[in-house]
């Protein structure tokens, strides 16, 4: 016979058995690595008028964490120099195009990633990155792409970018011209576009000898003077100097006075008489003069105030001494 311990003990290893399943037919079978997120970083539009820019260098690793407000990398362009920030917290991913490299506006030049998985493994580059209109450029990737390896340095290039990038960057990378004053973005890109490595040769016409754009396209024959355009304005306003000196000259000229004889003493003589008798001549207003203020003129006003007679007073005399004996005398 089976007692009430026994059926209370077997209830409860069944219901154990119960949950046990249970608990196992709730757990996955297995789990697979989510999506991750690439996006490019484009060549940013740092003026209105900005068609192309120059990387200058690159202050991030491929694999290196950035937040936002870090500087990713220096754009030269005709103007200044500019550091690029990052606008979210992120990894830099493979460097789609090196230092020292002209690229346009637009154009893909580097793989931003979210973890750091992202950029560690390989990624694909799509088709529609190597738009340069198209800015959104947010792909899912799996860890199972294996297309293009991330190189881990700055100086590989990627297939995706243009010819034209890898030919500036074969050709002048490496190109750093020298002159005797610091050379501004705009002559340095210059020269380093047309292979002139010693600027030194370049007459400068800035100021202390600075070499100039126009100076460059002047020893390439571009242009007729160094100063361009404005060298109209430089003879406009030589003429109008010239033309303004020579009717001051003229004005001069015709202004002369022949020299006269000095004067003798009885025609200086003359003259002071003749002066004099002039100031003599001459009358002049006279000022009217006020009446000096007198005494009674300065008190006449307090008289008004002044009453004409005192109040008497109707409290009685005191008596005398005399008065308390008028009584006893008779």
């Amino acid at each position: 016979m089976i007692t009430p311990f026994v059926l209370r003990r077997a209830s409860c290893n069944v219901y154990g058995g119960i949950l046990t399943r249970r608990s196992v037919a709730q757990k996955p079978f297995h789990s697979s690595t989510s999506p991750r997120a690439i996006s490019p970083l484009r060549m940013p539009a740092l003026s209105p008028t900005m068609e192309s820019g120059q990387i200058s260098k690159w202050n991030l690793d491929p694999g290196t964490a950035f937040s936002a407000g870090d500087i990713l990398l220096t754009v030269e362009t005709d103007k200044a120099e500019v550091d690029v920030e990052a606008q979210d917290d992120g990894y830099m991913g493979q460097h789609l195009v090196p230092a020292r490299t002209a690229v346009k506006v637009g154009e893909v030049i580097a793989v931003l990633g979210e973890e750091a998985e992202d950029v560690n493994k390989s990624v694909e580059v799509p088709e529609a990155w190597k738009s340069t209109g198209d800015s959104s450029g947010s792909i899912k990737t799996e860890d199972s792409q294996n297309k293009i390896k991330s190189t881990g340095t700055s100086d590989g290039a990627c297939a995706s970018s243009s010819s034209d990038n890898k030919k500036s960057a074969a050709e002048f990378g490496n190109l750093h011209p020298t002159a005797k004053m610091p050379l501004s973005p705009a002559v340095s890109r210059l020269l380093i576009e047309n292979q002139i490595s010693d600027a030194t040769e370049i007459k400068g016409t800035g100021l202390n000898g600075r070499l100039t754009k126009g100076d460059v396209l002047l020893h390439l024959g571009k242009v007729s003077s160094p100063v361009g355009s404005a060298q109209n304005m430089i003879d406009d306003d030589a003429r109008s100097r010239a033309l303004e000196k020579s009717s001051l000259s003229s004005a001069t000229s015709t202004s002369d006075l022949k020299p006269q004889p000095p004067i003798d003493g009885p025609t200086l003589r003359r003259l002071i008489t003749e002066g004099l008798a002039l100031v003599s001549q001459s009358t002049e207003t006279p000022i009217p003069s006020k009446p000096s203020a007198s005494f009674s003129s300065i008190l006449g006003d307090y008289h008004s105030m002044i009453p004409l007679s005192t109040p008497t007073s109707s409290i009685p005399p005191p008596p005398t001494r005399d008065t308390y004996l008028d009584g006893l005398s008779s």
